[in-house]
């Protein structure tokens, strides 16, 4: 079994910290670092899910990155969540010239 790398470590301690301060742990954190960890940790979550989905139609990924993608789509999930919930519609005249 291969190690992981240090961007494999990275992409998962910016889910937990993502996941913390959604959940109010990390209580005292600028609206920017928020936002930013939110993004962050749903565009790794929807590339992890997107690769994964594309693995079942067609075995382009070994285990070992499998494996990888199902452990950051599982620390990232929590911060994508509350992004979809707390989205708002946006008036229509916003889009009209």
């Amino acid at each position: 079994m291969k190690m992981f790398k240090p961007f494999d470590y990275f992409t998962i301690v910016v889910g937990v910290i993502g996941t913390l301060i959604i959940l109010g742990v990390l209580s005292r954190m600028p609206q920017l670092v928020m936002v930013t960890f939110g993004v962050l940790s749903s565009m790794i979550c929807y590339f992890s899910i997107l690769l994964l989905a594309l693995d079942r139609f067609g075995r382009h990924l070994d285990s070992q990155q499998a494996r990888m993608y199902r452990f950051n789509v599982i620390a990232n999930i929590i911060p994508p969540i509350y992004v979809f919930t707390h989205l708002k519609e946006t008036a229509s005249e916003y889009f009209l010239f």
